[in-house]
Parts: C-alpha cells; sequence; structure tokens
C-alpha cells in the first residue's frame, strides 16, 4: 500500500498492491514526491515455518520540495504512531530499498 498526504495533512491510499512485491513497490513511487508505504513480506523460520512482517517505509527523496519533505518529516511520527509494524525506515533513494 502507498499512501500520500493531502494538503491538509490527510493521509490517504495512492496505491494498493493485493500481490504487489517490493519491485512494485519501487516502481510505483514517485521520483519527485514523498509517500509513507507499508509492505508484507513473508519468510522461513528455524523448522520451515512461514511467518510474515510487516514494514513502513517513509519515502523522503531529495528531489521532492522543502514543503512537501517537511510536511512528511512532521508526520513522520504520528504515522509510526498509529501503524503497528515489525520495523520504521526512512528512505530517500531507490536504490537503497533493495539493501
Amino acid at each position: 500500500i502507498i499512501l500520500k498526504l493531502d494538503d491538509k495533512r490527510n493521509l490517504n491510499i495512492d496505491k494498493i498492491f493485493p500481490e504487489g512485491n517490493l519491485a512494485d513497490l519501487i516502481n510505483n513511487l514517485p521520483d519527485d514526491d514523498c509517500r509513507f508505504a507499508l509492505i508484507e513480506f513473508y519468510y522461513r523460520e528455524g523448522d520451515n515455518i512461514e511467518r510474515n512482517r510487516i514494514l513502513s517505509i517513509a519515502w523522503v527523496p531529495r528531489e521532492a520540495t522543502t514543503h512537501v519533505r517537511m510536511m512528511y518529516a512532521s508526520a513522520t511520527d504520528a504515522f509510526r504512531k498509529h501503524v503497528i509494524v515489525s520495523a520504521h525506515i526512512n528512505i530517500a533513494r531507490k536504490s537503497k530499498i533493495n539493501e
């Protein structure tokens, strides 16, 4: 799920990926605007037991305007308080998402 803040700082769904993967998410992040994203990923643990985790991403590219970057920065704490996930990460370059 990719989420976008509107001018009144309301969080709205921008795009949904029912069977999406990380590549779909990366390809749909704008190069010059900020977004929040949630992605669920699956992995196997121990005795081949499948587990899942939800990761939140604050996408704040350097190409976004200063006003928009500041708006997302101020909304990040509130977003993190209302979303229960395994981890939160802040990313400014798409190349860093795969690391």
